[in-house]
């Protein structure tokens, strides 16, 4: 279904950003 398809790509992009987030201060 194109809505699961769209859940896991946003799920998807959120943990990318929070990743980004968390290691920029460690960085």
């Amino acid at each position: 279904p194109a809505d699961l398809t769209a859940l896991s790509v946003e799920v998807v992009t959120f943990l990318l950003k929070k990743s980004v987030l968390a290691g920029l201060p460690t960085a």
